[in-house]
């Protein structure tokens, strides 16, 4: 079996679903236990078929960063021919990878990129949610590395059922009782130029430069998602809006959200850039003006689909 990046997040989440059971076992150190049920199926396959079998899975998800000292200690735990367990992942991310920012920034890097936060709390009741948040805040605080994290820990319960009523209050959720989502809307990298950061990068967005002169597959383009996981923000089609085009800065209240004022001359903005623009045009600040009736095939839509089954929103 190939061991990739879909391949290593199958075997991460289903040893995250025995994250209670092993913390359990270890203690208290929660984020040093995700971290090593999240590495434990790299480095088994490292110990059993070679470093050469999880270089590309892990340069996939880490190449961004410059460093490679993971794979310098997988590739030493090989050497020794010692039998490594989830225990004696646990006991090295306390002593080694805590205090080690550059090689604590590669299983960052990893742990973002499969989900592994997420995959532990969708399998924990509320109870047990709550003191998870507690214990993982605490304890990335403490290594410095909290706001990597900030967006994507669900403080309190997850919010379930079929009918669901947003409040103005953009971090909360109303269904019956109030559930507060602490910091998850908190943009991490504000003000950037692209999704990914301030620079361009021929790689992360399907626009004139890359040369494919069409629309390519969503996810062609990975290294260019956003913080929050979404792909294709930049480049590849002009993706439409509902609003009228209007002057910055951005009122929702000055009518340009106004749908009964939408007509056949009005010009809608989209937003994003596309294969057949320059990458200035994928910045997240350019927008393109156009007719509602307006045709071409690099203008298109971002389809979203909601987990809840009915709503009010």
């Amino acid at each position: 079996m190939i061991f990739n990046k879909t391949t290593w997040k199958e075997r991460a989440e289903y040893r995250l679903e025995q994250f209670k059971e092993l913390v359990n076992k270890a203690g208290t150190p929660v984020y040093a236990t995700v971290v090593s049920l999240t590495l434990m199926p790299l480095i088994e396959i490292a110990m059993s078929s070679g470093i050469a079998a999880i270089t590309l899975p892990l340069m996939t998800l880490i190449s961004g960063l410059g460093t490679n000292l993971l794979a310098a200690e997988i590739e030493r735990w090989k050497d020794s021919n010692e039998q490594i367990s989830e225990t004696d992942i646990i006991q090295w991310v306390e002593d080694t990878a805590a205090n080690n920012s550059q090689l604590r920034n590669e299983i960052d890097e990893i742990m973002i990129n499969l989900d592994a936060i997420p995959t532990v709390q969708k399998n924990l009741n509320p109870e047990d949610k709550q003191w998870f948040v507690s214990e993982l805040e605490k304890q990335l605080k403490k290594m410095g590395n909290y706001d990597r994290y900030e967006h994507i820990i669900v403080q309190g319960d997850v919010v379930q059922g079929d009918k669901v009523q947003l409040k103005q209050e953009a971090n909360t959720i109303v269904q019956g009782n109030v559930y507060h989502f602490k910091n998850v809307i908190k943009n991490p990298m504000p003000k950037r130029n692209y999704p990914w950061g301030d620079l361009h990068n021929e790689n992360h967005a399907n626009t004139k430069e890359s040369e494919i002169s069409a629309s390519s597959t969503v996810g062609c383009f990975s290294e260019g998602a956003s913080p929050y996981g979404c792909e294709e923000l930049s480049g590849n089609v002009w993706e439409w809006t509902r609003s009228i085009d209007k002057d910055y800065p951005y009122k929702y209240d000055d009518g340009r959200e106004d749908l009964e004022k939408i007509g056949l001359t009005s010009i809608i903005n989209l937003r994003g850039g596309s294969f057949y623009f320059v990458t200035n045009r994928a910045l997240c600040a350019s927008r393109l003006g156009n007719f509602p009736g307006g045709e071409s095939d690099y203008l298109g839509f971002r389809v979203v689909s909601s987990p809840f089954l009915t709503s009010d929103l």
